[in-house]
């Protein structure tokens, strides 16, 4: 699963920009959820193995450790200003 949005840096719009989690790191004593996304133009850049515009770390409450941390991690991304108009992204394997 990925986002598409449209992101401006250096002052050129990115419309079809690539956001995807590429790792996490959950403390399971304070339920704490580190997020850490890939920031890409586009997809086929990130296909392709192009460098990232932008790698963020987000950290996470999370209220129930059994929860699907990936799908925690987009449905937080999700509810920020920032990537609410966001479109998700699926692998050919996702449904």
């Amino acid at each position: 699963m990925a986002l598409q949005f449209s992101k401006t840096q250096f002052g050129v719009e990115f419309e079809e920009s690539y956001l995807m989690v590429k790792s996490l790191r959950f403390n399971k004593e304070n339920l704490n959820l580190e997020v850490i996304c890939m920031i890409y133009p586009d997809k086929a850049c990130r296909d392709a193995g192009s460098d990232c515009l932008e790698v963020k770390r987000i950290n996470v409450s999370v209220e129930d450790s059994s929860v699907n941390l990936f799908e925690a991690a987009y449905d937080y991304l999700k509810s920020l200003d920032e990537y609410s108009e966001a479109i998700d992204i699926l692998d050919e394997n996702e449904e």
